[in-house]
């Protein structure tokens, strides 16, 4: 008997708020050939721990998902689940997921991908200047350079004219 191939492709589709959504192909039961048991999706912040020791990280269960399920096609078809991601999301962070066929034996892959998913503050982000707000000061700033620098020559100027004597003659 063999296990269910690795999976290799791995990715995070898409990160709303506190949903991810994965994507992979689905193993086979024997390497690629006929359909795993089930998956074993997990995810951890320290991404050693997946490769450490797999099962000590976090498993994510049927209730975790919002789209999808974690039952797999067959062999060789996409699997994509959308998950609410079950840990505090108070700051930003990077959360890692690994994903797992098991066959009816229970073999399981001996090697699986690892893909980071980063995840910011829930909530509204903080507000960005777009490219016509950075133009804007950029000419405002230049504007100003200029105006003192006529400023202090028109002053210069006139200390100058001031400091002429002038020759008056009496008739």
């Amino acid at each position: 008997m063999f296990p269910p191939a690795p999976v290799r492709d791995l990715r995070v589709t898409n990160v709303e708020d506190d949903i991810v959504t994965l994507r992979w192909t689905s193993p086979g039961d024997n390497m690629d050939y006929g359909n795993v048991s089930y998956v074993e999706v997990r995810l951890d912040e320290d991404p050693e721990a997946l490769l450490k020791n797999f099962t000590s990280s976090k498993l994510l269960e049927e209730k975790d998902l919002v789209n999808g399920t974690l039952s797999p096609p067959p062999g060789g078809q996409i699997h994509e689940i959308s998950i609410r991601i079950p840990i505090s999301l108070d700051q930003p962070k990077t959360i890692f997921f690994a994903v797992v066929g098991v066959d009816s034996s229970g073999l399981r892959a001996d090697s699986w991908s690892i893909f980071p998913a980063n995840l910011g503050k829930l909530g509204r982000p903080p507000p960005t200047f777009d490219l016509a707000w950075k133009i804007g000061i950029v000419i405002v700033i230049i504007t100003l350079v200029i105006a003192t620098a006529l400023l202090i020559h028109f002053l210069k100027r006139r200390r100058q004219n001031q400091d002429i004597p002038v020759a008056y003659s009496k008739s």
